[in-house]
C-alpha cells in the first residue's frame, strides 16, 4: 500500500472517530464534514 493511500484511509479514520465521539452532536458532524470538505478543495487547488 502507497504512503498517500495510508495517509488518507488513516485521515478517514479519524474523522470516522470523531463523528462517533461526537455522539450524535449534528452540529458537529456538519462542522466535521465541512472541515473535511474544505481540505479537499483545498488540496485540489494545490493538486
Amino acid at each position: 500500500m502507497s504512503e498517500n493511500r495510508r495517509d488518507y484511509e488513516a485521515e478517514n479514520m479519524t474523522d470516522l472517530v470523531r463523528l462517533i465521539n461526537s455522539k450524535n452532536n449534528a452540529g458537529r458532524i456538519k462542522k466535521i464534514l465541512t472541515e473535511h470538505k474544505q481540505k479537499k478543495e483545498a488540496s485540489k487547488k494545490r493538486g
